[in-house]
Parts: C-alpha cells; structure tokens; sequence
C-alpha cells in the first residue's frame, strides 16, 4: 500500500499554503495530516483532498516550559477544523497573557511558523498556528 502523502510532502504543502488530508471513499471522514488508512472506520481506500484552513477553537494551554525550539511562555491549541479533523498547533497572534475562556469557540485562520531544529530532530521543522479571528 502506497501512502497518499508522506509526512514530508504534508509538511512542504503547509509551507506552500495548503492543508492537506485525505477524504475516505467508504465513509466520507477526512483525515488530517493524511493516513494511510481512515481512523474512522479503517479503509484504504481515500483521496487526497485540500482543506478550508478554517476551524474553530476549541481549547488552549498557555506553556511556561519550554519544548526545545520554542521559547516560554507561548499557546498550544487544538482546532476542529471546518472538515472535522482536530488539530494541534500554536497561537501566535495573541500573547499567551491575554488568552481568555471567551475564545473558545471563537473562528480561526489555520496557518504555519518554521521551527529551528534542536538536537532531537532533523532540523528545521513546521509547526501550526491558528490566528483567531475578531
């Protein structure tokens, strides 16, 4: 079985502006970041397929430990995206001491950051954001 995309090429359409993932031909579910098989009920059989970049805030953390790369403190969010998946990511549009209860919920652009490499990874990297919208 062949991959629809690989990690790599998943990360290289998010540089270039796109959100990828794959639409299963049994049950509709769309996967993000692509799999080889539908977490929803395991089919092979999907196509790639480019998503809205559009979601809905659903919770935030504000990290004051620092991930190797990233510096403290700072936003780890996850957002359901308009086609369903959940994603994690950062929010860098709005410092980590204004982030308030009253966002959730609130509408979110879907973007990326370039990471620098640290010594457990293979260099630079891609790392989410979400941009709530006013």
């Amino acid at each position: 079985m062949k991959a629809k995309m690989t990690a790599a090429e998943w990360y290289e359409a998010i540089k270039n502006n796109k959100l990828m993932g794959v639409k299963c031909g049994k049950c509709g579910e769309v996967n993000c970041p692509p799999r080889m098989v539908c977490q929803e009920c395991g089919s092979p059989e999907g196509e790639l397929v480019e998503l809205s970049k559009k979601g809905i805030l659903k919770t935030f953390t504000v990290s004051n430990v620092a991930a190797p790369s990233f510096r403290t403190p700072y936003v780890v969010a996850m957002v359901e995206t308009e086609e369903g998946p959940w994603l994690m990511g950062n929010i860098v549009t709005i410092p980590p001491d204004k982030m308030t209860e009253d966002l959730l919920g609130k509408p979110v652009t879907i973007g990326c950051m370039e990471v620098e490499g640290d010594s457990y990874s293979g260099g630079k990297g891609v790392s989410l954001v979400f941009m709530p919208q006013e």
